[in-house]
């Protein structure tokens, strides 16, 4: 990999679609994609659910999450490590308002993706599969 800078850059379209863009800032690689959000929704009894990836990112992975309002992730763990997330922005109400976050991986994820989330003032401890 070379030392070239990126971005990635989020956003929501007027047709209830969210998109993702990632792109060098010397305009040497651009990805980007676009998914109807419309049936992502956490398993029972959970507040977050995965709107995108696993995929690739310039440097390791990265996965898309949808928080429930309400519901907001405090920290994230992958295979026993803390991992780098970001909270991007609450969404639209038409997109139901949820909140949107950016995590990054160094490896490629297999297995359980832990969070956790805090609801109405309590902690727990959420888990997504990879495989």
């Amino acid at each position: 990999m070379s030392d070239e800078a990126s971005a990635t850059f989020l956003w929501e379209t007027s047709k209830g679609r969210l998109c993702l863009a990632e792109v060098a800032t010397s305009g040497g690689y651009h990805v980007r994609m676009c998914g109807d959000l419309s049936g992502v929704t956490p398993k029972a009894g959970a507040h977050v659910a995965k709107a995108s990836g696993p995929g690739m990112a310039r440097e390791g992975w990265r996965v898309v999450l949808l928080a429930e309002p309400g519901a907001r992730v405090t920290a994230a763990r992958f295979a026993g490590k803390d991992v780098e997330w970001t909270f991007v922005r609450t969404l639209s109400p038409g997109m139901k308002g949820r909140g949107a976050y950016y995590v990054s991986l160094a490896d490629r994820p297999v297995g359980d993706f832990e969070m956790t989330v805090e609801v109405g003032g309590s902690r727990k401890t959420e888990r997504l599969a990879f495989g």
